[in-house]
């Protein structure tokens, strides 16, 4: 497990074959996600995602994500943007204002 800190962000990362988690506030991550479940818990983060990424599920307010690849996306929480690129996943929105879309 690793702790990161910047600022007043931190972000707790793990990490294994199956799903990468990051958990935390105001945290800017860069990430490849080489076929793993991505976990994403906290307030008015940023991520990237680069790779194939089997899942993403969000959970919290205010976060911004964009991913390459992914076959589901699963958010929970409002005013979360995500942004995907590729194939058209499976989505599912619990929440107000949250907007889900492919990139442009």
């Amino acid at each position: 497990m690793r702790i990161e800190r910047n600022g007043d962000a931190s972000a707790v990362v793990t990490s294994d074959d199956t799903e990468l988690t990051i958990i935390g506030n105001k945290s800017v991550q860069t990430r490849d996600c080489s076929g793993q479940d991505v976990q994403l818990q906290g307030d008015d983060n940023q991520a990237t995602l680069t790779g194939t990424c089997q899942g993403l599920a969000l959970v919290g307010n205010r976060n911004r994500v964009t991913l390459e690849n992914v076959a589901t996306i699963e958010v929970t929480g409002n005013d979360n943007t995500v942004h995907w690129r590729g194939t058209k996943p499976e989505i599912t929105t619990i929440g107000k204002g949250n907007t889900v879309a492919k990139a442009e």
